[in-house]
């Protein structure tokens, strides 16, 4: 698979979550400056970022291999998450526009705001100088983040680490209980492993 269909595909899962964020009455006032906190803003980051969003960017499978036993930033790269702000900040304005129930007549759809449209002819029509601009300075905000931030991290390995041995514990104490129940039965023998025998 190319890179721009694993990115594409990438944008669209987090398109899906934000549409999902806007239409959550308890996460409509979540803005893209709570996002683009990163670890500063710790619910929004454990929330959201964590729950709905960078999975998507790290890969869903590996995520949750990963995400009960190492730290985020040990499995996810500062791009991963400079990556997604830059999505975010990109579509932000054309996905609040597109929740709205209603538009008023003389409102105009807004546009992406580092894409360049798909429908324009020439070459170079991705990424424009600004948003790659932008993407490497959200690399630093990312680094430094995760440098200063760091038990955010530890905090939310923790949880997982419980919410993971919950679990586990439950499934075993289903599992012991299903054992409980089970009466065993003595062999049944009509005859025929006697008659059987006798040709061995």
């Amino acid at each position: 698979m190319s890179l721009i269909k694993t990115l594409t595909g990438k944008s669209h899962c987090i398109l899906q979550t934000i549409t999902e964020l806007h239409q959550d009455d308890a996460l409509k006032d979540v803005g893209l400056k709570d996002i683009i906190d990163l670890r500063k803003n710790e619910k929004v980051f454990k929330e959201i970022t964590c729950e709905k969003l960078l999975p998507y960017v790290v890969g869903k499978r590996k995520w949750d291999a990963e995400v009960h036993v190492q730290l985020v930033s040990d499995f996810s790269t500062t791009s991963d998450e400079a990556w997604m702000l830059l999505v975010l900040e990109n579509c932000w304005e054309c996905w609040e526009y597109e929740s709205q129930d209603s538009h008023p007549e003389d409102s105009t759809k807004p546009v992406k705001k580092y894409t360049r449209d798909k429908r324009e002819r020439g070459r170079n029509r991705g990424w424009t100088q600004a948003g790659i601009a932008r993407f490497n300075e959200l690399c630093q905000i990312a680094g430094e983040d995760r440098a200063k931030n760091k038990k955010v991290e530890e905090e939310y390995l923790a949880e997982k680490i419980d919410e993971q041995e919950e679990k586990m514990g439950s499934r075993k104490r289903k599992r012991n209980t299903d054992d409980d129940e089970v009466e065993w039965l003595e062999p049944y023998n009509d005859g025929l492993v006697d008659e059987w025998a006798k040709y061995i």
